[in-house]
């Protein structure tokens, strides 16, 4: 699962823990007995969208130009590379959302030597970003699904609260 919120979150279910030292996958109980969880978060995945689509007054964009945005924002600073004069915001918006899906991809390739990925569910606000599912495609090789429920974090905490958590 890929939520896609103000932080892009990674997480993987598993039958046994899995403990992966020197990397940003940390393992956790399951709320269903038996199983078990590994997750990595992208600290600020989604609030780099939302800054540069507020800051650069972006709508939709599919352009592709060479520029490049580092995106690991966790110290609160980044790099945009590559820029010219013919650069637009737009330009940088995309670059951004193409340094998250490698950052994803980055992440994926430091757990499948011991989990096998077949399938990308995605959920959150990023899943209305024009292209990014087929970003993540690109990037990763591996297919991304979109549930028809994509609003998942409030109605998942909420069915917990409840105890419903099938």
């Amino acid at each position: 699962l890929l939520s896609c919120g103000t932080a892009w979150v990674l997480l993987l279910t598993t039958e046994k823990p899995i403990f992966l030292s020197d990397s940003e996958w940390f393992p956790g109980r399951h709320v269903v007995n038996g199983f078990f969880g590994l997750m990595s978060a992208i600290s600020n995945g989604g609030v780099i969208l939302d800054w540069m689509r507020k800051n650069l007054k972006i709508k939709d964009y599919t352009k592709d130009e060479k520029v490049e945005v580092i995106t690991n924002f966790s110290k609160s600073k980044g790099v945009i590379r590559n820029i010219s004069l013919s650069t637009t915001g737009y330009d940088i918006f995309n670059a951004a959302k193409k340094s998250l899906a490698k950052e994803v991809k980055k992440r994926l390739e430091k757990i499948e030597k011991n989990i096998e990925i077949r399938k990308i569910f995605m959920v959150g606000g990023g899943t209305k970003e024009k292209n990014l599912p087929e970003m993540l495609e690109e990037y990763t090789g591996i297919k991304v699904i979109l549930p028809n429920v994509i609003e998942t974090a409030g109605r998942g905490a909420a069915l917990l609260a409840i105890g419903k958590n099938k």
